[in-house]
């Protein structure tokens, strides 16, 4: 352990760190500070056992199969790097510049100093590109922006007065005197300026100007104000266009990470641009299922709105909320995401009371469980940015070094008790002797209570037992802390494989001295020296074929097996004994089995959805044109011009349209079951959907060449078609791209057991509560002397067992604030005991659990999914050769195609990209030393882009227990060689006595 410790190195820093430091040798725990000083000499952290085998040391790694990194990922990787090599290529070869600059980490930010030299336009070129420049004129628009709110107040108030509206008795002029002609020399001065910043740019930047949208909006915005500022009428109120301004706040963006204080703002801005596709997931999947509701509803709440002998105040207001297929997937959305219980309250109290079903079923499942699903997968997509980001990720690593800096100073204070500055021996016992100082050290992952302190003293000191200062207490926990590293277990191996060759060597000189002597070999020991032969045979051989041409047949049986179910291969010998019949139903079994084949038939089903929403909104138009009749000869509650016109005149040929879709997708539908038939036969009938699309097909069939009226509407029959888009579950795994939407369907249907226990457990402790409550309500219910009309307004909310239910469901989920004014003001003050103890106890601690439940289950189908995790398994790849491409792209500077070890320290001196690479758990704290275990691991003597991916994957992060249980099993393998080669060494000890 000495031997690999390196000893404190000469050159020093100041204290707190801000330069590079010495490698972490022992852990790759977030908060080690391996970049405090320069990192010492490669041979002062290496073993005394050097190597020179250009093999790689473990047999199962030296075929390139570490990390799940092949030749094709790292090819993609180059690919998409293409441009950012040819940037970096340029950038080093032109002027001058840091790697961490090239590789797009940026550490000065506004502190940066602005280069005024060279030609008028390349300092022109620096002001523009500088953040001080964004920085000043983000500040700008924001004072132009506040400037804009006073001037539509101005202008609100003006309209108000010009109604009139009640309060508004005198001109905005009056009010706010001279704020017309401030606004308007405020408005000369913000045009100027930002016509002087055009100019600037565009002098600076030329061509390039255009590339950027942001310089595009801004001339368009500036022309606008040139040409309102003329007097030239536009289309366009100005004040939108100059409201276009507030898009070049966006420019903040590019500021933020370079503003040390604003990483919470970055990761929520990185998170959300990283959730846009989880984003238009969750739209589309709830738009889908919601517009499918919505279509069962109206057309089942057509019956009630045409039915002349419901009171019209009540058919208007089931009209408001589903009388067409637009007002019906509104409320859809208004029962999941806002305030449901005036929608569910329309159906409970106007239509039926048994609704109250639906209204908590939808409410559970669609609107709690399905809405913590989904956020469940925004925490997941904000977790995986945060753990990625390179930004974020190197100032998590900052402030882990800044924090384990301090805590370690702290500790130097307090066991430095002469004030010496240095800490000796008999200090450091002291301290580490005290019981609270040891689990406080534990916690942060420096176990010395499992050591001897001086043992421990010696390891800090790297083993020359002098005192400490405190930068060597700092590197020497965090060199020591947390769990070993793939780079220091590299190493152990390295010295492994040294001390093995030496034993062979050892082995061989022993078995020719025991000849020469006429000693016999021990049985064990001749076991061992045969077992080394034959190793050595093998691994001559093995080398021979890695030099030589691989010829690998990949096999993906297994995989789609795991991935896709039992894989039915074909059977040539049976297809011979086919007849033709057989055949063309072989044949036909093969295409319904096919993607495609569900594929396309999936889109036709959401055409046919599309074209039905058509349908349904085009009868909501004649009902409302119906209203609309009425209101000529009666007074109604609402006003119904909007449907003046029939909607026949407004959609002049739909019904022609809607019976030629009818027919088409009447007819496809057909041949599809047929074809179903044909060739599954009998097995036709054992699934579900089958049976189902049988129904719908027979159904229109008989609708269309029957005459005869049917039971049912047959537009309800036809929703039944809704059912069959669950075969789109079936096909989103297939596409990676999808895997938010996979992971929201797969996350619901692993919370069904979830949603059936809360739902219970929620239903069974509001029906206790229902009951109660409608019990002690019913005396004042019956009481005639209450003539105030309370009792109405209680009998809506507990008059009843389902009224109660969906009160206490509305106090948990929704708006509960009306119904406990409500029962303060008509029954009791006291009841707003109950209604508070019911809010904090079920509608708050309760549903979070519940809550948590749900995301948890999310977060566990996010981990134990196989889909899932080979799509992020394969994301992390090539996150990581995409990565480690760049790096190579910027520290090959002679553009060779290879890394060389100076080349590979030269840009691992950079302190920014030690940080980087140590965040993604690649300590480079020696750079040498890596770049020759990676070239040892390897077999070369430098590195080109793909070795470099294949060796830094094989480098980072912790140490695997696959490596360790290798480890293990050569070391007892070792030790039983040396026990073996003393026994020998007894004997002809005893030889050459004798």
């Amino acid at each position: 352990v000495k031997a690999s410790m390196p000893p404190p190195t000469s050159e020093e820093v100041q204290f707190p760190p801000t330069s590079p430091s010495t490698m972490n040798v022992g852990s790759s725990d977030s908060a080690n500070p391996e970049f405090l000083v320069q990192p010492p000499e490669p041979g002062q952290i290496v073993s005394r056992h050097e190597t020179t085998a250009k093999k790689p040391q473990l047999r199962q790694d030296s075929k390139g199969q570490d990390d799940g990194i092949g030749e094709d990922e790292m090819d993609r990787g180059k690919s998409r790097s293409k441009d950012q090599f040819v940037q970096i290529k340029d950038t080093i070869r032109n002027r001058p510049a840091r790697a961490s600059s090239s590789i797009g980490l940026t550490e000065d930010g506004l502190a940066a100093q602005i280069d005024l030299s060279g030609t008028p336009r390349q300092k022109l070129q620096a002001i523009v590109s500088a953040p001080k420049f964004e920085l000043f004129f983000s500040v700008l628009i924001m004072a132009n922006t506040i400037i804009m709110a006073f001037q539509v107040q101005y202008r609100g108030l003006e309209t108000g007065y010009m109604m009139p509206y009640f309060g508004r008795d005198m001109p905005a002029d009056n009010e706010w005197p001279g704020a017309a002609a401030t606004f308007s020399i405020l408005e000369w001065v913000f045009g100027v300026i930002f016509t002087l910043e055009l100019i600037m740019k565009l002098l600076a930047l030329d061509i390039k100007f255009v590339k950027d949208p942001y310089n595009v909006l801004d001339t368009v915005v500036v022309l606008a104000w040139f040409i309102d500022t003329l007097g030239t009428s536009m289309p366009l109120d100005p004040m939108l266009l100059r409201l276009l301004r507030l898009i070049k706040l966006l420019r903040m963006l590019r500021l933020i990470r370079a503003i040390q204080g604003f990483d919470s703002l970055y990761i929520m801005i990185t998170s959300i641009r990283g959730s846009f596709s989880a984003l238009g997931w969750s739209i589309l999947f709830l738009l889908v299922v919601l517009c499918m509701i919505a279509l069962v509803l109206c057309t089942l709440m057509e019956s009630y709105i045409l039915d002349d002998a419901n009171p019209m105040d009540r058919r208007e207001e089931v009209f408001k909320f589903y009388g067409t297929f637009s007002y019906c997937v509104l409320t859809m959305f208004e029962l999941t995401l806002a305030n449901w219980i005036p929608a569910s309250r329309v159906l409970t109290e106007f239509v039926n009371e048994g609704y109250i079903i639906f209204v908590l079923a939808f409410k559970a499942s669609i609107g709690f469980s399905v809405v913590k699903v989904l956020m469940g997968v925004f925490l997941q997509v904000t977790f995986h940015v945060a753990a990625n980001d390179d930004m974020i990720m190197v100032n998590q690593k900052e402030r882990a070094i800044k924090t384990h800096t301090a805590k370690m100073k702290l500790l130097f204070s307090a066991a430095d008790s002469d004030g010496s500055g240095r800490l000796d021996e008999d200090e450091f016992m002291e301290v580490i002797n005290d019981p609270v100082v040891i689990s406080w050290l534990s916690a942060m992952g420096f176990e010395a209570a499992n050591f001897d302190a001086r043992d421990v003293f010696l390891l800090l000191t790297g083993g020359t037992g002098g005192d400490l200062t405190a930068e060597e207490l700092v590197r020497g926990v965090s060199r020591l802390k947390g769990p070993a590293t793939s780079l220091n277990l590299s190493l152990v191996q390295r010295d492994h494989k040294a001390t093995r060759d030496i034993v062979r060597k050892l082995e061989k000189s022993v078995k020719e001295l025991s000849t020469n002597l006429g000693v016999g070999l021990t049985e064990g020991f001749a076991e061992v020296v045969e077992k080394t032969e034959l190793e050595e045979l093998e691994d001559g051989q093995e080398e021979e074929e890695n030099n030589g041409p691989m010829d690998v047949k990949k096999s993906t049986r297994v995989s789609e097996m795991i991935f896709d179910g039992p894989v039915e291969e074909e059977d040539p010998e049976a297809l011979a004994r086919m007849n033709f019949f057989q055949l063309q139903q072989y044949k036909l079994l093969k295409l319904v089995n096919d993607f495609w084949f569900e594929t396309i038939f999936a889109g036709l089903i959401m055409l046919n959805i599309c074209i039905m929403a058509a349908q349904v909104e085009y009868r909501g138009l004649e009902n409302g044109h119906l209203f609309y009749d009425l209101s000529q000869n009666e007074t109604l509650k609402y006003n119904y011009n909007r449907f003046s016109q029939d909607s026949a005149t407004v959609w002049s040929a739909a019904k022609v349209v809607f019976f030629g879709f009818e027919w088409f997708f009447g007819i496809v539908f057909t041949c599809e079951l047929t074809i179903k038939l044909l060739a599954l036969g009998p097995r036709f009938f054992k699934e579900l959907f089958n049976i189902l699309d049988f129904v719908i097909v027979g159904v229109w069939w008989l609708e269309t060449m029957s005459t005869a009226s049917l039971p049912l509407d047959p537009m309800l029959l036809r929703l039944f078609r809704l059912v069959k888009l669950m075969r789109m579950v079936r096909l989103v795994k297939i596409f990676e791209k999808y895997d938010a939407l996979y992971l929201m369907i797969t996350s619901i249907k692993g919370s069904v057991a979830a949603l059936s226990w809360s739902s219970i457990l929620l239903i069974v402790v509001q029906m206790m509560l229902s009951l109660l409550m409608a019990t002690l309500l019913e005396g004042y219910l019956r009481d005639d002397t209450v003539t105030d009309g309370g009792r109405e307004k209680v009998y809506k909310y507990y008059g009843t067992f389902t009224r109660s239910m969906l009160t206490l469901f509305e106090i948990t989920l929704g708006n509960w604030v009306p119904v406990t004014r409500t029962m303060m003001t008509s029954v009791s003050d006291i009841y707003v005991i109950f209604a508070l103890w019911h809010k904090f106890l079920i509608g708050f601690a309760v549903v979070m659990v519940i809550t948590g439940v749900f995301i948890q289950e999310t977060m566990k189908c996010a981990q134990t999914d196989n889909t899932i995790m080979l799509n992020q398994r394969e994301r992390s790849s090539r996150m990581h050769v995409q990565k480690m491409t760049v790096l190579f792209a910027v520290a090959d500077s002679d553009g060779s195609g290879r890394l060389d070890e100076d080349e590979f320290a030269q840009v691992c001196a950079d302190p920014a990209v030690k940080m980087w690479l140590g965040a993604m758990g690649i300590d480079v704290g020696d750079a040498r030393v890596v770049h020759k275990q990676i070239c040892e691991q390897l077999g070369t003597e430098d590195l080109n882009a793909p070795e470099l991916v294949k060796g830094m994957s094989f480098l980072k992060g912790a140490a695997r227990n696959m490596d360790m249980a290798i480890l293990r099993k050569e070391n007892e393998e070792l030790k039983d060689a040396v026990s073996q080669l003393h026994a020998q060494m007894d004997r002809i000890s005893q030889k050459t006595l004798t």
